[in-house]
This record gives structure tokens, sequence and C-alpha cells, in this order.
């Protein structure tokens, strides 16, 4: 199965990890390089309950997608996250 790719500019293609991971650096003010696949979003990442929301809504505006809050009680990592969208947009 190839990477599933999403627009990220007006002609312009990006990995969904990768935009991913753009998402989190910028909600949690982090550094993108220091952002891992199995970084963990509570103690790796230190977010609290209201990043988590922000992150919530910054994804859902950037891949343009509704996410359960159901289904974003189980995003634990990065990886969780990135595995998530790819089945639903793949």
């Amino acid at each position: 199965m190839g990477a599933v790719v999403c627009e990220s500019e007006p002609g312009g293609f990006m990995k969904v990890q990768d935009k991913v991971v753009e998402i989190i650096a910028d909600t949690c003010e982090v550094d993108a390089p220091l952002i891992k696949l199995e970084s963990r979003l509570d103690n790796g990442l230190k977010m609290d309950e209201l990043r988590f929301v922000e992150l919530l809504i910054a994804l859902e505006e950037g891949f343009d997608m509704k996410i359960p809050e159901c289904d974003f009680d189980h995003f634990e990592t990065v990886a969780d996250i990135t595995g998530y969208i790819e089945r639903i947009k793949g």
C-alpha cells in the first residue's frame, strides 16, 4: 500500500504523516523534527485537555473531515492519528 497524500497548498501535496506532524507542531508549539510517530500525546508532547481539543479542531480543519470524539479518545500516539486519517482518507 502506498503512502496516502493530501493537498497541502494549491498545487502541492504532502504525506498524511507530515501534515499530522505539522499540525501537532503548530498546536503544541513543538519543533516538528522532535515529533516522532511513537511520540505519546500525553507524556511525550505534554498535551492537556485543552490542547487535545485544539488538536482535534486543527486536524478536522486541516484534513477537511469530522473526527468523532469517541474515536479521538483512542489516540495515544502520533502513529494512532496518522493511521486513523490514512484509513478514513485512503
